[in-house]
């Protein structure tokens, strides 16, 4: 069994999130049906084995979760960093803590082709040399 072609699923109800739900649900039911060849309904294997398949699937889902926190947690470390880094350069001297150099107020951004990313760069005097060094990027 796949998904009745004529149910409009686009738009189901008034919440996006809703319908973006609905679709995982579907997209992941067409899945199960290629992958196994019968619906949820004629499933007979015994109740333990659910729980097994319940407790593995939501460790898992930890895991991406906590992954995912780490990943939000640096990024709100570097996006504090960035906003020192912008306030310092509002008063004219901005120094970067990594190289321990002081450098005037020369701040470039450059944002990338590829992705929504804007990278972040710090004209640095260090050893009487001038040189641009990446200090952060934003998503």
């Amino acid at each position: 069994m796949t998904v009745n072609p004529d149910v409009e699923l686009n738009g189901l109800t008034d919440d996006p999130i809703v319908n973006q739900v609905v679709d995982l649900i579907v997209k992941r039911h067409i899945q199960g049906m290629e992958k196994f060849g019968k619906t949820m309904a004629d499933n007979e294997r015994p109740i333990n084995e659910w729980v097994d398949e319940t407790i593995e699937e939501l460790l898992d889902a930890i895991h991406y979760l906590v992954k995912t926190k780490t990943i939000f947690d640096k990024f709100k470390a570097d996006n504090k960093k960035l906003r020192a880094a912008l306030e310092a350069l509002e008063k004219g001297s901005f120094k970067n803590e990594e190289a321990k150099t002081e450098s005037s107020s020369w701040l470039y951004c450059l944002p990338c082709k590829t992705t929504s990313m804007v990278y972040v760069f710090t004209k640095v005097l260090q050893h009487n040399r001038i040189w641009w060094k990446k200090i952060y990027w934003i998503c």
